[in-house]
């Protein structure tokens, strides 16, 4: 596999931007994080992955081909070609060098219509994170407040509700956005979705640029595989480690001990950096079963200003429970639940409705590390 794309980088020049201009395998190489869990909220064990890749044929129509590595398959559908590395059974590594358009169409297709299947989802501090000590090349800024807005809001309310897009792709990426991340009227609505930066060995004038976003999608074009890989090992790395920390922190259940049974975990509350302009707007949308949070949600107690809810993530079928306040949402992840839902309901509220909101644990962990690199 690593000869095929490092074949393919020597041969292949390109412009990010202009991707989908190429013909068929003369794109960028593009390599996705993809999440896999059971219902216990494990690691599938080997067996369950093959019956997992045995569904992906039968019900997606995916050809599926098994090599002479355990751990690495390879999956086809129409002109598409991916190699499927779960060398890590928790967070596969997907590889292509398709078209960005059908690559991301047919996986978008399985991941969405797989309860055991997600998306990475990368807070806005862990993106700066991992730029840094790196050439910083460019960022991308997403950032929409309309999701959280009732049906017929008030006409003030949709006028205050804040959109900023915008990219920059260059070598004055850093001082650009150092002076954005300055302003304080912008640190409200400056949610990095995506960054671009560079890797270099000059003594064997070897380098890769690599363009990651929010989803933990990495396009790459250089002539460096193995600088390539390096920078994938170390987010499944780091994304491992958030997820697992979320888990083993968070995860809310009674334990048998010498002395009678203790409760192990704890609420994680999300702060907001002022008050959200339409509560209910933000606790319908989240409880609602739509895109992109996909929780399903009944409310157990309402007052005023406090919501709580009993929810299931569709994508996984965890459970969790929400209190909402319009000042924070607090999250109760229970024994056996994915992390992972924790950490999309984070990043749609950066997205959304707040950048700074952050996990905040009771003792220093890898978020404390990104947030301070």
């Amino acid at each position: 596999m690593a000869e095929i794309f490092d074949q393919h980088l020597h041969n292949v020049t390109v412009h990010f931007e202009r991707a989908e201009e190429y013909p068929a395998g003369q794109g960028p190489l593009k390599t996705y994080i993809i999440e896999a869990h059971d219902l216990n909220g494990n690691a599938p064990s080997l067996g369950r992955v093959n019956d997992v890749l045995g569904n992906i044929q039968e019900r997606f129509l995916f050809q599926v081909e098994p090599t002479d590595d355990p751990t690495l398959a390879i999956l086809k559908k129409e002109d598409v070609r991916y190699f499927l590395d779960f060398l890590n059974p928790r967070f596969w590594v997907v590889h292509t060098t398709a078209n960005i358009k059908p690559s991301e169409e047919y996986l978008d297709e399985l991941v969405r219509g797989s309860w055991n299947l997600d998306y990475a989802w990368l807070p806005t501090q862990v993106l700066e994170h991992l730029r840094k000590g790196r050439r910083f090349l460019g960022f991308n800024v997403d950032f929409d407040q309309t999701l959280f807005l009732s049906e017929g809001a008030p006409d003030e309310l949709q006028e205050q509700a804040a959109v900023f897009k915008s990219r920059y792709w260059g070598t004055r990426g850093e001082k650009l956005y150092e002076f954005l991340s300055q302003k304080t009227a912008l640190s409200s609505v400056l949610c990095l979705s995506a960054v671009k930066y560079s890797l270099s060995d000059l003594p064997c004038s070897a380098y890769i640029q690599n363009e990651l976003n929010a989803q933990g999608r990495i396009k790459a074009t250089g002539n460096s595989i193995a600088l390539h890989l390096g920078a994938v090992t170390h987010l499944v790395n780091l994304y491992s480690e958030m997820i697992e920390t979320l888990e083993k922190e968070l995860g809310l259940a009674f334990i048998h001990g010498e002395e009678g049974d203790e409760l192990h975990g704890y609420p994680l509350t999300l702060r907001f950096s002022q008050p959200v302009p339409d509560f209910l707007g933000l606790v319908k949308e989240i409880l609602s079963c739509r895109d992109p949070v996909r929780f399903w949600g009944v409310a157990s107690h309402e007052e005023r200003d406090f919501v709580r809810a009993e929810v299931v993530d569709l994508h996984s079928a965890s459970r969790l429970r929400l209190d909402f306040t319009p000042n924070h949402v607090v999250v109760y992840l229970f024994r056996g639940s994915c992390g992972n839902s924790v950490a999309r309901l984070l990043r749609i509220i950066q997205e959304h409705l707040d950048p700074t909101v952050y996990f905040e644990l009771e003792r220093p962990t890898v978020f404390d590390q990104c947030k301070e690199a």
